[in-house]
């Protein structure tokens, strides 16, 4: 049974629409002033060689991106509203349908927004409506297909840098056990390498203001056992969680995490208080691998030496999943949370498969 707290112990955790589609993307300032530009003058140039566009072609197809893209910015942002869907139990292994999905519809946005700009733009003597029509869904079919192949290099990676796929694929785990909380506040532990059901290991207070954001590992008053504590971050205003005390921002100890020597010697030394750092349980001389992380950009990036790079990143208008607290295993594969569920990412092979629903993964490797 999980246990809870006493009191007492608690007072002591884009997708582009110039194109519609630009606004989705990362930097999407960038595409909403300069970008869309550039894509009229590609799709004023285009009309002019390929369907008869006058002298103001260029100039009526950039108008006709910056009103698709501005139209764009405050539909996607409510389309792709996160109250506005439900991607399931597994949400990465949904994303690249809401993806496809969205893009389809920005294309068929951007086709009905601009077809007015385009039939202007063609000379009067040449226009008809079966004209216009084929205009417009060819000069955005190119345009599209240059925006996406940009957009999937810096906003969308799950395509081209990581293969979804379901944990029983992810081969040769450690052995060691695995701690998150799930979403109602429950710390959860697995045993990673076998397959035995999960166990509840305690209760976290929590609620719309307070929240735990990392299940901390460290070093105890035993000087050769390590210990893990919940560290909870405040959200806005609001009443704290029932027993917890005001601007307590760390839970007591929560459990024994083991002895000291299944960490690696620096592991002490590691931070994650600037939110960029990654928690590494590599001994230092096997540390090949690179692994860069930056919570501000959005993005988790490795380089295999003669290998493989990923940069995963998922980011639309109004939707951007952060990655948070990764964590390289022994065995190069890393565990992070990443918008409300527990992923783990080869980076040799680019398999990345759904662990669970929930934060803050704590991850402690088995004693040999």
């Amino acid at each position: 049974m999980p246990s809870s707290f006493p009191n007492s112990a608690l007072s002591t955790l884009c997708i582009p629409l110039g194109d519609t589609i630009t606004p989705g993307m990362m930097n999407n300032l960038m595409y909403l002033f300069v970008m869309n530009a550039a894509i009229g003058v590609l799709e004023g140039l285009l009309l002019k060689w390929w369907f008869a566009g006058g002298k103001r072609a260029v100039w009526w197809m950039i108008a006709a991106n910056y009103c698709s893209a501005w139209l764009g910015w405050f539909l996607l942002g409510w389309l792709i509203d996160p109250s506005n869907y439900n991607l399931g139990p597994k949400p990465i292994e949904r994303i690249s349908h809401l993806a496809l999905i969205v893009t389809l519809i920005s294309f068929a946005i951007t086709i009905l927004l601009e077809a007015g700009f385009v039939h202007i733009a063609i000379r009067r003597e040449k226009r008809s409506v079966p004209r216009t029509l084929l205009a417009t869904i060819t000069v955005n079919a190119i345009s599209y297909t240059i925006l996406c192949s940009w957009y999937l290099s810096t906003s969308f990676t799950l395509l081209t840098d990581a293969r979804v796929v379901d944990f029983s694929q992810m081969s040769q785990l450690p052995r060691a056990t695995l701690y998150w909380v799930d979403p109602s506040g429950l710390v959860r532990s697995r045993n990673f390498a076998r397959s035995e059901p999960d166990h509840i290991v305690v209760v976290l207070p929590q609620n719309e203001t307070y929240k735990p954001y990392q299940l901390r590992i460290t070093e105890s008053d035993n000087s050769h056992r390590a210990q893990m504590n919940a560290e909870y971050e405040t959200i806005g205003a609001g009443n704290i969680p029932a027993g917890m005390t005001p601007g307590v921002q760390e839970m007591p100890v929560l459990l024994d995490a083991g002895p000291l020597e299944v960490f690696p010697a620096d592991y002490w030394q590691q931070s994650r208080i600037l939110l960029k750092s990654v928690l590494d349980l590599r001994p230092e001389k096997s540390r090949q691998i690179a692994v860069n992380f930056d919570v501000y950009r959005h993005f988790l990036h490795t380089e295999v030496p003669g290998g493989l790079n990923s940069m995963l990143s998922v980011a639309f208008a109004s939707l951007e999943w952060e990655p948070r607290q990764p964590t390289v295993l022994p065995d190069d594969k890393i565990i992070f949370e990443w918008e409300g569920q527990v992923v783990l990412f080869d980076p040799r092979t680019q398999n990345i498969a759904f662990v669970a629903l929930g934060s803050c993964p704590a991850f402690i490797p088995d004693a040999k």
